[in-house]
């Protein structure tokens, strides 16, 4: 790596990170029941990776045209709640019937393999890692950071545990408890 020479890494600790964006993002658009607490977050994605991937060009209208307009209101001037009071719960009723019958016939092939190369647990840590995520965070799964530690620990990585601190905390709130389990874990570390 390039900057091996200009930063030693003790040990990291990530928290409540969606590691298999391919896995989460398949799981929302397959499900036609279950809430998403929080679907502001599914428009920012589906607006970041139209701009950089140029996604309609390939998948065609993604989003119905009532949410596709409110794409503008992720200027930094809108909080997330107010982005949320004008989205759907369901995150399927956010997408056109044609991307989303494409989708879940598998034909959104090009989707998927921007999605999966921003997958980021296929990876093993030599160093010393603590993830931290909350069981009651509904906005990432802890399924992400079990799937993640599986496999670093399946891939030989040794020094890797998963902590839930809070396990009550959702993902606006779980974030603070594991500040402090971090901050602890990384005073633990200090050679002394």
């Amino acid at each position: 790596n390039e900057l091996d020479h200009e930063i030693t890494l003790t040990a990291v600790a990530p928290n409540a990170g969606s590691y298999n964006l391919s896995g989460m993002m398949t799981e929302l658009l397959l499900n036609d029941d279950q809430e998403y607490p929080d679907p502001a977050y599914i428009l920012f994605f589906i607006s970041a990776y139209q701009d950089i991937y140029d996604l309609e060009t390939y998948s065609g209208p993604i989003l119905k045209p009532e949410f596709e307009s409110l794409k503008t209101m992720l200027n930094g001037e809108h909080d997330l709640n107010s982005i949320n009071d004008l989205l759907s719960l369901i995150p399927s009723e956010l997408f056109t019937d044609t991307f989303l019958s494409s989708f879940r016939a598998g034909r959104q092939t090009y989707l998927m393999d921007v999605i999966t190369q921003n997958n980021v647990y296929e990876w093993v840590p030599s160093m010393p890692m603590q993830l931290c995520h909350s069981a009651a965070d509904r906005v990432v799964p802890l399924k992400n950071s079990q799937l993640a530690i599986h496999y670093f620990q399946e891939n030989g990585a040794s020094q890797v545990t998963l902590v839930d601190p809070y396990p009550g905390a959702t993902h606006d709130y779980g974030h603070i408890p594991c500040q402090f389990q971090t901050k602890l874990w990384f005073d633990s570390l200090v050679i002394k």
